[in-house]
């Protein structure tokens, strides 16, 4: 998952953060809340925070997806990364336990490390999530069969206040 945090951290950078050090004058820090991870380094003397979650595949413990975000002033800022195969054009649609779904969010590139999808989340997002169950997550495979994710979000918005905690 360091992997995505790096590349989320440098290519789809999200905002600054205000602390300039995280507890023990430590460099990074990485917690667990429920199925999320807060991940945080100091970078130019600036705490940068995600929450992350990556899942694996249980036969071949090769990566499904990973996502993380960073809470910003009044949006959440992500990335989710899905698997090759996927017809990109159609971008991938999120859903909150039975909210309405969002339209289409486009996929931006394809790494090694699979395809991204950056989020730029408003407040009404930020707040189903919090106190949401699932993070559904559709796209459309090249065989034109819908792809389907699903992503729990048990302690998410404990994961969410501690990146602010961290980040005063």
């Amino acid at each position: 998952m360091r992997g995505l945090a790096a590349l989320a951290f440098l290519v789809l950078t999200g905002p600054a953060l205000a602390a300039t050090t995280l507890p023990g004058g430590a460099n990074s820090l990485s917690e667990t809340h429920g199925d999320w991870m807060v991940r945080c380094e100091v970078a130019d003397t600036l705490v940068r925070c995600a929450a992350q979650q990556e899942q694996l595949s249980s036969e071949t413990r090769q990566r499904l997806l990973a996502v993380e975000f960073q809470p910003g002033a009044d949006t959440l800022n992500g990335t989710l990364a899905l698997p090759f195969g996927l017809l990109l054009s159609k971008g991938a649609v999120l859903q909150v336990d039975q909210q309405p779904a969002s339209p289409a969010q486009p996929f931006q590139t394809c790494l090694p490390s699979g395809c991204l999808v950056p989020l730029l989340l408003a407040t009404d997002w930020r707040d189903a999530l919090r106190s949401g169950t699932t993070l559904a997550v559709a796209a459309t495979a090249v065989d034109g069969k819908e792809a389907k994710f699903a992503i729990p979000l048990r302690g998410f918005a404990a994961a969410l206040d501690r990146i602010v905690e961290l980040t005063k």
